[in-house]
This record gives C-alpha cells, sequence and structure tokens, in this order.
C-alpha cells in the first residue's frame, strides 16, 4: 500500500475510499485495519481520514441482548478441556514441545497440562481428532498471548498474524490450527 500511496501523492494526492459499499461480511476490525493503512503512509494536509477505532459501545449495542437475560445455572468455572486424538503419542508430542512435560500422567493413555484454574487433558480417542470445536486460552497479556502463539507455530501449528478484534471485549487474538486440525483462541484483553 505504501508504494501505491507514494505514487499518487507525486501525482497530485489521493482521497482514500470504496467505490461500492461495505459489505456485511467484512469485520469491523479489518475495515479499520485497512483505514490505518491507508491513514499511515498518507497522512499530510490533502487526505482527511476520522480514525476508524474499535468502538466498543457500537459493538454491544449491536450484539449483546439488553437486559441481559439471568442465566439458568451458576457455573463456577470450566474445569479445562479434554480432547481426544486417535494419533495420541504425536498430539503428545505437539503438546509437549508446546507446553513442557506434562504435569499429569495416568495410565499408558492420559496426559494433562495445568491451564488456569483447569486442565488441558488429552487421551487416546477412537479415530480422528477433535473437530468442529475452538479451544480458547486467555492469557494475561497480549504480550503473553503473542509468545504462547509463537510457541504454537514453532511446534507445527499454524496461524496468521496476531491481530485486535472484538470478543465480548477487545482482546488480542492470536488463533492457531494444531497439525490434527485443531482450533486453538490464544488471546488476552486488550
Amino acid at each position: 500500500m505504501e508504494r501505491a500511496i507514494a505514487v499518487l501523492r507525486e501525482n497530485g494526492g489521493y482521497l482514500f475510499s470504496s467505490d461500492h459499499s461495505v459489505p456485511g461480511v467484512l469485520r469491523l476490525i479489518d475495515f479499520c485495519q485497512t483505514v490505518e493503512l491507508a491513514r499511515e503512509p498518507g497522512s499530510h494536509d490533502r487526505v482527511i481520514f476520522r480514525r476508524c477505532r474499535l468502538d466498543f459501545d457500537a459493538y454491544r449495542n449491536s450484539y449483546f441482548a439488553s437486559p441481559r437475560p439471568e442465566p439458568r445455572f451458576r457455573l463456577k468455572s470450566s474445569f479445562g478441556v479434554t480432547l481426544f486424538y486417535a494419533d495420541y503419542a504425536a498430539a503428545v508430542d505437539f503438546h509437549t514441545r508446546v507446553f513442557g512435560p506434562p504435569a499429569y500422567v495416568e495410565g499408558q493413555y492420559t496426559r494433562g497440562w495445568p491451564v488456569g484454574d483447569g486442565w488441558l487433558t488429552l487421551l487416546k480417542g477412537d479415530s480422528g481428532a477433535p473437530a468442529n470445536v475452538e479451544i480458547a486460552l486467555e492469557l494475561e497479556t497480549p504480550a503473553e498471548a503473542e509468545a504462547l502463539q509463537r510457541a504454537f507455530l514453532a511446534a507445527g501449528a499454524q496461524g496468521p498474524a496476531p491481530s485486535d478484534q472484538l470478543m465480548y471485549r477487545p482482546i488480542r487474538s492470536c488463533p492457531v490450527t494444531d497439525p490434527f486440525g485443531v482450533q486453538i483462541l490464544i488471546f488476552a484483553p486488550l
């Protein structure tokens, strides 16, 4: 984008805009990041932008029920997550490369790592790996979330660059997909 803006600036300036309406499937954060990319290299007196920010109030008003429904149960927390893998040895090896040796070992096919107040537990499964589920791991700071994402990537996971998102609250999102296809959302509050 910087190369294109430099050429446009030489020819008298530019006005960054969309020539069509912005589709509803475009996430607000992606639109804001595009605006910011255009804004930074092109900031000069001929270009005027209204800074696009994560608007939590608009997000909350659009997606949260008001008044909030009363929960049916008073859950204290989630004790963790248990994942079943057919290729159990490879799954244990992968998670050991990310988290270090398991803190819980029971028999041949149970391994566990502490995760917050709960546990990430791996068990031997009959076929495949967990599917159609996302595991969410919340860290205390964005820097820690990014460090955990790098550890997953170094162990063989894949994932996009971290980004700021609105997910019930403003977060730094650092998602990965493990080598078995399990989606893991690593995040921290902003």
